[in-house]
């Protein structure tokens, strides 16, 4: 058989071809915009607000061809407030770096990276604080490690041990908190999963100090919380074709302070997210709520209840995609503080609608 010297250069090309990447990675950019009635989660004369949003997601991935899997997350999402007095925009950044590596069937190491930058408005009536919303602007820095044992009974466990710093502007504090993480669960089958897990952590603060019953500084050592916290997880793929999808949660935390117990509370928490998706689209109903309950203190000084707060947040999210990877999102969001302290109580809605293309 005769070959053109044309023929003779494909076939050599197709001989020379280079084996397909390790590296795979995923890009979601978003532009949104909406309405804000509460902002600053002010309890009376609330001020809103339009906003527009860009969000940026960039997930870059080395799959394990040889056990090691290598992670690198990087989220961005910047907002500007247009006609608000008391803030004017928010930023907010999360960046990961993580390693895993298989080290035998079903048994698995990981360690990794995190880093989350805040500049926004967030609700701190449950910290320390005590004053209702305030502006965090600061720096989160989380490392861990991790192991995790599953056999082919689905059964799995994994413990975690991690440490994180806080550098924040006052008011807040900067801290640093080491902890560590036990998890028990079971992968049931393909449609069901089950996890239990406790944390503990002790967050050490560093210009605060210890106080006495009724929220006045004593001199001491620095401020610590100790913090128990459990919580049990499942999640449902409630038929075959995994059209609906349903994930409930619900935990305990338990708080105390190396003072005279100012600090002290429980909080417990429930949440729900019911998920639709079927060809172009996704659709999100959740729903959380919180019960804080004080062991000391008042609302209002000696005499008084104790204090008392539980925070309800539902939210819906519609999501269509189209063929090129572009998409149309539109969110609605309902958050109330229902307490026996005045200066807790607020409601904040959210509506927006946005553009994305992932790939």
């Amino acid at each position: 058989m005769l070959f053109t010297p044309a023929t003779e250069s494909l076939a050599q090309d197709d001989l020379e071809m280079k084996e397909p990447s390790n590296w795979s990675h995923f890009i979601d950019v978003r532009l949104e915009s909406g309405y804000r009635d509460n902002p600053t989660y002010t309890s009376s004369n609330p001020s809103g607000t339009t906003f527009g949003t860009i969000k940026l997601d960039h997930t870059l991935i080395r799959l394990p061809v040889d056990a090691w899997q290598v992670t690198v997350l990087t989220t961005v999402d910047a907002t500007r407030l247009f006609d608000s007095d008391l803030a004017k925009h928010e930023l907010f950044t999360f960046g990961l770096f993580q390693l895993q590596k298989e080290s035998a069937p079903g048994r698995s190491w990981e360690a990794g990276l995190q880093h989350i930058y805040q500049d926004q408005t967030i609700d701190a009536s449950t910290t320390i604080l005590n004053q209702g919303s305030v502006n965090i602007h600061g720096h989160t820095l989380q490392g861990y490690g991790r192991w995790k044992q599953q056999w082919v009974t689905g059964w799995w466990i994994a413990l975690k041990p991690m440490l994180e710093w806080q550098t924040v502007e006052q008011p807040l504090d900067d801290s640093y908190e080491p902890g560590i993480s036990f998890s028990l669960g079971q992968d049931a089958s393909k449609r069901t999963s089950y996890s239990l897990t406790y944390d503990y952590q002790e967050r050490v603060f560093d210009r605060m100090t210890p106080t006495d019953e009724f929220g006045i500084a004593v001199l001491g050592d620095e401020l610590r919380f100790r913090q128990h916290h459990v919580e049990a997880s499942a999640r449902w793929e409630l038929d075959e074709a995994k059209v609906w999808r349903l994930t409930a949660r619900a935990g305990w935390r338990r708080i105390t302070d190396n003072g005279q117990d100012y600090f002290d509370h429980d909080r417990g928490r429930m949440a729900l997210e019911l998920r639709f998706r079927r060809k172009h689209w996704e659709i999100k109903l959740s729903s959380r709520a919180s019960y804080y309950d004080y062991d000391i203190q008042k609302i209002a000084g000696a005499g008084s209840n104790e204090r008392e707060k539980l925070l309800l947040l539902t939210g819906l999210q519609a999501k269509r995609n189209f063929n090129n990877g572009c998409y149309l999102i539109l969110r609605g969001e309902h958050e109330q503080s229902l307490s026996n302290l005045t200066t807790d109580r607020y409601v904040a809605n959210t509506a927006s609608i946005g553009i994305g293309w992932e790939n």
